[in-house]
């Protein structure tokens, strides 16, 4: 840590609240609190840079006017939402866990492949960022790089589940799309 003075690195935050958790063990009072100040700072540094290149992601697809219904009940207490506002929209594909079903449904273990992606908002304007930080961030967790998760849909690339039968080659649309919602209902205006 004495060689950070002469060449000034960047570190990550987490280094130095590493440090500061060692120095404390060691029994050292002031240098630990230093270090868990500088630690905070970075800290505030590194969430304000994920959640520049997640907007910065997001806004290549474009500003959407969603709608964002919801009809909760927590405590005893129900809440009627409605908020309409401007929004950029993400959508999030885990290729492992699309892997680990295909390997499945090879093994016949599981009757579908799925094509799974998780659907998230971030907030394109002021009015947006404040119901996204004092409304659903209520309700729901707010990822590190601000992005609000409200769902997630699925296309079934296979017909009948793991039929060998050649004939099974035509989708039924009636069993080819879901779309899983945490207790939203979402109105997008193109």
């Amino acid at each position: 840590m004495r060689y950070l003075k002469t060449y000034n690195e960047e570190l990550k935050a987490d280094t130095y609240k590493s440090a500061a958790d060692k120095l404390t063990k060691m029994g050292h009072a002031k240098r630990p609190e230093e270090l868990m100040k500088w630690y905070v700072i970075n800290k505030e540094k590194e969430k304000d840079e994920f959640k520049r290149k997640a907007l910065e992601e997001a806004s290549k697809l474009g500003t959407y006017k969603i709608t964002i219904y919801s009809n909760l009940q927590t405590s005893n207490i129900k809440r009627n939402l409605k908020f309409t506002g401007d929004f950029y929209i993400y959508f999030y594909w885990n290729y492992d866990s699309f892997n680990e079903n295909y390997e499945d449904w090879k093994r016949f273990d599981t009757s579908s492949v799925w094509l799974t992606f998780d659907f998230a908002v971030l907030p394109a304007s002021e009015e947006s960022k404040e119901f996204i930080n004092n409304v659903l961030g209520k309700e729901m967790s707010i990822s590190n790089d601000g992005k609000c998760y409200l769902g997630s849909f699925g296309l079934n690339l296979t017909q009948g589940g793991n039929s060998i039968d050649e004939n099974d080659k035509v989708i039924d649309l009636n069993h080819a799309f879901d779309f899983n919602l945490n207790h939203f209902k979402y109105e997008y205006i193109f």
